[in-house]
């Protein structure tokens, strides 16, 4: 069950400070494959060759945990409606020695901003404001050194990491403590690279102004909405963002660790990047993205439709494909960036996907729309088995050899 609310009147000092969204709950599910359907989608029954695809992949995590001996892992895989696969691995704390279950809470890191990008959906449906729209035009307080730019800059542009402003600008001032309206208001200090729209540059802090336009415009914090919008109705049980939403029950958290002398050790939480909560602030279980996942390939519709979901995944600008977030999909031939959302074609097909990095934690998503299949990966450590998780897993779909990154 949410205790969002109850929870609420235990932290309000706290929610002052950093703002919460959504509780995690305590129940412990089996670790075992387990097959789930989506709300009114009969749960499929899964052929030898679906069977053998997660047996793999669940080989492939315990050799790789054997061969790397990071801390932990947890992995969810869905397919046709429903979750084929769900899992922790290892621990949460190296110290403790806790093992990680399905409502083991980790930080999502980057993948945080295919949130920000569904609720601008939702709120673009709720005609609250469209992608065309001027940032000026809902933050008038709002400027960027140039005039023109300032007034040209839109959300589309925030979302698509084309606001011309020079590559992860004043990421700096967030990893040194930072406020996000402390950087956000040094904007004008910078000289932009482009007109908006031009170039690719991604953002953390331009990026997180959607979360300042979802609030002018919808009269609610941004993590509210982000419950009420979607934890809620897809029943992310476990998800909320903010410090102080990961802290609210510290019971089941994962640990963030590092690499230090050729070994793991155990690292503190730090709030930093949940100043920029849309680009970085969600935090989440397995058992949630195996429900984020199904909603992601239109299982959910009464939340957001399939037209809406795919102008997020569609093209807006194009990435090089030597980036690192590309390189190791199979057969790689084109990339982009979306509304939130990386794209790659990898063998022929348009995968959607997206990785995170923050404070020790290391996440992946992807997921094939045309074919109805997805996968998430959370880790509290980095390793070279998270690099390629996803792509592995798309390897192995397609029966295709291991490509190294």
């Amino acid at each position: 069950m949410f205790r969002y609310f109850g929870a609420l009147i235990l932290v309000v000092i706290a929610a002052l400070i950093s703002g919460i969204a959504g509780t995690r709950g305590s129940v412990q599910l089996s670790l075992s494959r387990q097959v789930v359907a989506a709300d009114n989608v009969k749960a499929p029954v899964l052929d030898s060759a679906t069977l053998a695809l997660v047996e793999s992949y669940d080989q492939h995590v315990l050799e790789s945990m054997e061969a790397e001996h990071f801390p932990g892992a947890a992995v969810v895989i869905v397919k046709d409606g429903a979750v084929i696969f769900s899992k922790g691995y290892g621990v949460r704390d190296l110290s403790t020695r806790d093992s990680v279950n399905e409502h083991t809470v980790f930080r999502l890191a980057s993948l945080s901003k295919g949130f920000a990008s569904v609720l601008a959906g939702i709120l673009v449906k709720d005609e609250l404001f469209q992608w065309d729209d001027p940032v000026q035009s809902h933050l008038s307080d709002f400027r960027l050194r140039s005039p023109e730019y300032t007034k040209t800059l839109t959300i589309r542009h925030v979302l698509s990491h084309t606001t011309g402003l020079p590559r992860q600008t004043f990421s700096n001032l967030i990893e040194a403590g930072d406020s996000y309206t402390a950087a956000r208001n040094r904007l004008p200090e910078v000289r932009m690279t482009h007109a908006p729209g031009v170039i690719y540059n991604y953002q953390n802090v331009a990026y997180s102004l959607i979360g300042e336009i979802a609030e002018k415009t919808a009269g609610r914090r941004f993590e509210e909405l982000l419950y009420r919008r979607i934890f809620l109705p897809l029943g992310m049980t476990d998800a909320g963002a903010g410090y102080a939403n990961l802290m609210l029950d510290p019971s089941n958290i994962a640990k963030p660790h590092k690499i230090e002398k050729q070994a793991y050790k155990r690292i503190d939480i730090k709030p930093n990047y949940y100043e920029v909560s849309p680009a970085a602030g969600v935090n989440a279980s397995i058992s949630d993205m195996g429900k984020w996942l199904l909603f992601l390939l239109g299982n959910y519709p009464e939340v957001l439709d399939k037209e809406t979901l795919d102008t997020l995944y569609s093209k807006q600008i194009a990435v090089p494909l030597a980036e690192s977030n590309h390189r190791s999909y199979p057969n790689a031939t084109e990339a982009w960036y979306g509304l939130g959302w990386r794209g790659v074609k990898s063998n022929g097909k348009p995968v959607i996907h997206h990785g995170g990095y923050v404070n020790g934690y290391r996440t992946e998503i992807a997921f094939l729309p045309s074919e109805n299949i997805g996968i998430a990966v959370l880790t509290n450590a980095p390793s070279w088995f998270i690099n390629s998780a996803s792509s592995r897993f798309l390897s192995m779909y397609w029966g295709l050899p291991n490509e190294k990154s």
